[in-house]
């Protein structure tokens, strides 16, 4: 049978269109993406990315790892991680450990009758909780929080040796970070804090340097930080230029223990990605003590 050219195109174009339809159907199937115990359950594309969240522990517990289909996830011990959906239906658990009921470090923590967030305080190079809720003035910054009804945790880090924060230690294996989860952990099982509270860190030298770390990991371990405070540090460099946690830099401008450089770069390259923050740079002044005070006592 001869087959006209009109008839041959128009078999030409409903073969182009029965092709491409089957090819599409194919590329564009969704499959059911089931989370127990987490958010992101629905249906997606072979080959799409998304982000997936464990839910907060029940008190005395803390999230351990995903179950059940964990080929497809980036990172299955982590709360949130990414997931890549294959060309099939995929099924995740997350499971959760008890917690030590005992606190993992020396903490000094105060709580007002209501609690609207909780601010956790990191001290500087060789100190501890005790030394840096003893300064004079960050005990007036903790009645003020108090008065906001802002909570107060000032923790100790586990080197007490060199007494240093951990900044190099990713955020899963990281000792002072996990820590951190516990003690936020102990104090919602004691019902001094709930998971929802907005959470904050405040860092003072090294301290500020493990905060800024600690609020762009926080995602991963199962919290978030709403806002971050670096006194007489300038943070992670690295961290400061991708993260997007409000923050504040408080640092005296002719300090010789930091680089006030780097921190007023840090603040312009967090700024330049989009971060909201503010810079406060004071002057250290030095005053002659003895001739103002001393050489006018009696004797």
């Amino acid at each position: 049978m001869k087959v006209s050219s009109a008839q041959s195109f128009k078999l030409c174009i409903l073969w182009i269109a029965i092709s491409f339809n089957l090819s599409l159907g194919a590329w564009a199937a969704p499959y059911i993406l089931t989370i127990n115990n987490g958010s992101q359950s629905g249906s997606y594309e072979g080959g799409s990315s998304l982000d997936i969240w464990a839910d907060p522990g029940a008190p005395g517990a803390i999230f351990d790892h995903w179950t059940g289909d964990t080929s497809a996830l980036v990172d299955v011990k982590a709360a949130h991680t990414k997931l890549i959906m294959p060309n099939a239906p995929v099924t995740l658990t997350a499971t959760y450990k008890a917690t030590d009921q005992r606190l993992p470090v020396n903490v000094i923590s105060h709580f007002p009758a209501t609690v609207d967030g909780v601010i956790f305080m990191f001290h500087g190079s060789g100190g501890g909780a005790a030394t840096l809720v003893g300064d004079a003035e960050t005990q007036f910054f903790i009645k003020s929080a108090l008065t906001r009804n802002y909570g107060v945790i000032a923790m100790t880090s586990s080197d007490r040796i060199g007494k240093q924060w951990d900044t190099n230690t990713p955020p899963a294996t990281n000792v002072d970070m996990q820590n951190v989860v516990s003690v936020r952990n102990f104090y919602i099982s004691r019902g001094m804090i709930s998971a929802s509270d907005k959470v904050f860190v405040f860092g003072v030298s090294n301290g500020a340097n493990f905060s800024s770390e600690l609020a762009q990991a926080a995602p991963s371990l199962g919290f978030t930080v709403s806002a971050t405070n670096l006194n007489i540090d300038g943070g992670d460099a690295s961290t400061m230029a991708i993260t997007q946690v409000p923050t504040i830099w408080t640092v005296a401008q002719n300090d010789t223990q930091i680089s006030v450089t780097q921190a007023q770069n840090n603040y312009s390259n967090f700024i330049n990605n989009g971060g909201v923050g503010q810079f406060h740079g004071y002057v250290k002044k030095i005053v002659s003590v003895w001739k103002s005070h001393i050489g006018n006592l009696p004797s």
